[in-house]
């Protein structure tokens, strides 16, 4: 598209040349950004807790039985349905540490029996697992204690006839009950704040850092002042006078960019600037207009880098037209000589 601005003619390409080059723009952001995350900014946050954070979270969630290990180390939620009567019981019930009756490990659940919670040594005996979790002394229970609980594999509770789709549904809803009982045990909730907030940070440092590379510092390492979106779509930059940008006009741009597209990226800023884009007969972004500049194609536009050069350049031009004016003269002159000699 040819475009008149500033009394030259420059060529502009089209809006999907423009978008694409902007989304090149953003996936060269997002590559940099995890790199840059792997590389530098979660070692930090490795050291400076963000480990220690991960290493908790993991102590508490295998602890309490109620995840399982697996073969690449990771923990998962328990999905084998039979393991879910010892995961319950795991996660229920306080392990004694000692010879004295009241001296128990506590775990990570709440304590069951309403009458201990304002104790200030409080504990869950196996039977109050039995009598608040699996519903004993309670006629609707589809449990059978009549028949004794083995001491060696205490999870296990006899089943009434009929009763086993019953007694499978009251597991699946203890468990998932304990599950956001873990997650409201108040060292867990504080350690999973700080690890998220080392993990934002983490990212957010290397969103940040990418975003001033790519769109504010690669743009003034160029001649012409242009992003590697643009770079690679054959785009350059001319300034509000016609001629190529400055260090200072490309870094005032740059910065624009980073500000209005990467820093403010949730507010639809980005859309705003597009719908301008398509409504400027010059195709100006939001950016464009902030920093006074334009877009052109680079292969079919002749940006000069000041009002020196471009006097230079037309000087040399009209020498070179006269130049050749006169050798055209001068060869019809000849021309005309031989025929008015015949």
């Amino acid at each position: 598209m040819k475009s008149n601005y500033s009394n030259k003619k420059f060529y502009q390409k089209g809006l999907v040349a423009r978008v694409f080059s902007a989304f090149i723009d953003a996936i060269s952001v997002v590559i940099l950004t995890i790199i840059s995350a792997a590389a530098v900014a979660f070692p930090i946050a490795n050291e400076i807790g963000l480990r220690d954070e991960a290493t908790f979270i993991r102590l508490v969630r295998y602890s309490s039985g109620l995840y399982v290990q697996l073969e690449n180390n990771a923990l998962a939620e328990v999905s084998d349905e039979t393991k879910l009567p010892q995961a319950l019981y795991t996660f229920y019930v306080d392990v004694p540490v000692g010879g004295d009756e009241d001296d128990y490990a506590r775990g990570y659940s709440p304590i069951l029996d309403p009458a201990k919670r304002e104790l200030e040594v409080a504990y869950n005996t196996p039977e109050d697992y039995y009598v608040f979790i699996l519903g004993k002394n309670s006629a609707s229970t589809p449990f059978d204690f009549s028949q004794g609980i083995n001491h060696q594999t205490p999870w296990e509770v006899a089943i009434k006839g009929g009763q086993t789709d019953t007694a499978k549904n009251l597991y699946k809803n203890a468990y998932e009950k304990a599950l956001g009982e873990l997650n409201q045990y108040p060292p867990f909730i504080q350690a999973s704040q700080n690890a998220d907030n080392y993990t934002l940070g983490s990212f957010g440092f290397s969103f940040l850092f990418s975003s001033l590379v790519m769109i504010v510092l690669l743009p003034i390492l160029n001649k012409e002042g242009v992003s590697l979106g643009k770079k690679l779509l054959g785009l350059t930059m001319a300034n509000s006078l016609g001629y190529k940008l400055t260090k200072p006009q490309a870094l005032f741009r740059g910065f624009n960019s980073f500000l209005l597209y990467y820093l403010l990226f949730l507010l639809p800023i980005s859309f705003a600037s597009f719908i301008v884009l398509i409504l400027n007969k010059q195709q100006k972004s939001l950016v464009d207009l902030l920093a006074g500049t334009i877009v052109l194609d680079k292969k079919n536009s002749v940006v000069f880098a000041n009002a020196t050069e471009e006097k230079i350049t037309n000087i040399h031009i009209a020498k070179k037209m006269v130049e050749s004016r006169m050798r055209d003269e001068e060869f019809s002159e000849e021309q005309r000589q031989k025929l008015t000699n015949k």
